[in-house]
């Protein structure tokens, strides 16, 4: 019943938040049942973890636009907490519906109440609640994230917003669904960065120092793309994507079709995913692993050598963007790297100004090649035009 209803909840031809509610209600009554049988016999010992994932999975349900039952999901998240009270991500959960729901003021004390239960003990070491179970604190990002959450609530009830339906009391939840295109740059014959818009997400970035993408539907076909943007761009609702369109492509043609919205409201929409893993940083372990490395090898890598070709030059350049950040990004201070670049002409390369951005950015410490595969051909065409 769980994996049906996160199926019904994530971004796909098969969503539908309504289906999701009925199926984790069902799920809740069954873990309840055994739990305390109906029979009277005892209750079955052991924690009781299973039906807080399910009520807080029921909450974001309940939470969401396509249903906007916040008074239900405030109900599954104070259930939550009465039972395991500090667990932090409950607490945030309810900040951010309590935020959706038009109450800054209650928000920004869940916020202080998340911040103080998952705040206290260092990254990634996990404290115990109430019920004796494992609860993990929060990481560096995501308190970064709550404490400006904390400011802009704080001036929020000052100027006495509470209440009031403004613009930064709208969040995009998760970050899915849809997504507008407010400009369209051409860069090379056949590719266009698509700049869009969205209400910032309600949660922080889930792969803020590692290689992300998201994934476009269009119908019933979904294509992966990885995104020009930083994962601090995701958060305050901005998204540069760079599309090659193919004569074939399933979804690059339906991009190119698109309008700005200043052109078209109407074809100026396209579907995305949550961010996705695509690999770890600094290990470089594949994004489909089934367990995620520990931040053990930070600051272990002196050199990373990069050789992409097309488009493959986006997700070096979120890790070239690492490298450059040194000690607040994935390698530490002292990492180098080399990017060979591999293009058909020089009117095929990409993302020209961005990595020229992070080779300046980095102060010698990173290097980028060019080569270009028709060069010889390309020169005879110019010239033969020129005579």
């Amino acid at each position: 019943l769980k994996s049906d209803a996160m199926r019904r909840m994530s971004c796909g031809p098969s969503q539908s938040l309504p289906e999701a509610e009925s199926l984790l209600s069902e799920a809740i009554g069954v873990e309840l049942d055994c739990l305390a049988p109906a029979d009277g016999t005892a209750p079955r010992p052991g924690p009781r973890r299973r039906l807080c994932e399910l009520r807080m999975l029921r909450a974001a349900a309940r939470a969401s636009r396509a249903l906007g039952d916040f008074e239900g999901a405030l109900g599954d998240l104070d259930e939550v907490i009465a039972e395991r009270p500090a667990l932090a991500q409950a607490h945030l959960e309810k900040a951010n519906v309590l935020r959706r729901a038009r109450r800054p003021a209650d928000a920004l004390q869940c916020f202080a109440k998340a911040l103080e239960v998952g705040g206290g003990a260092p990254e990634g070491v996990c404290g115990a609640d109430g019920a004796g179970q494992d609860v993990p604190s929060l990481s560096a990002q995501e308190r970064a994230w709550i404490r400006r959450n904390i400011e802009n609530l704080t001036d929020e009830v000052a100027l006495g917003d509470a209440g009031s339906a403004n613009a930064s009391s709208t969040d995009s939840g998760d970050g899915s669904g849809p997504w507008k295109v407010v400009k369209i740059i051409g860069t090379t014959f056949d590719s266009c960065i698509y700049r869009l818009e969205n209400h910032p997400p309600a949660v922080p970035h889930p792969y803020p120092i590692d290689a992300w993408h998201i994934s476009a539907r269009f119908g019933g076909s979904l294509r992966d793309y990885t995104p020009l943007s930083s994962a601090a761009d995701w958060e305050q609702g901005r998204l540069d994507l760079l599309v090659k369109t193919y004569v074939d492509g399933a979804v690059s043609r339906k991009f190119a079709a698109l309008l700005p919205a200043s052109h078209s409201p109407g074809a100026c929409w396209v579907t995305l995913t949550v961010p996705k893993l695509t690999f770890t940083l600094p290990s470089f372990a594949d994004g489909l692993s089934p367990e995620r490395p520990g931040p053990a090898g930070v600051g272990d890598v002196q050199h990373v050598a990069l050789v992409v070709g097309g488009t493959g030059v986006v997700p070096a350049l979120q890790v070239l963007r690492e490298v450059a950040a040194g000690p607040q990004g994935a390698f530490g201070s002292g990492c180098r790297a080399v990017l060979v670049y591999a293009s058909r002409r020089a009117c095929d390369v990409l993302a020209l100004d961005e990595l020229r951005a992070v080779e300046a950015a980095a102060a010698g410490r990173i290097v980028v090649w060019h080569t270009l595969t028709e060069h010889a051909e390309e020169a005879a065409v110019r010239d033969a035009a020129a005579q």
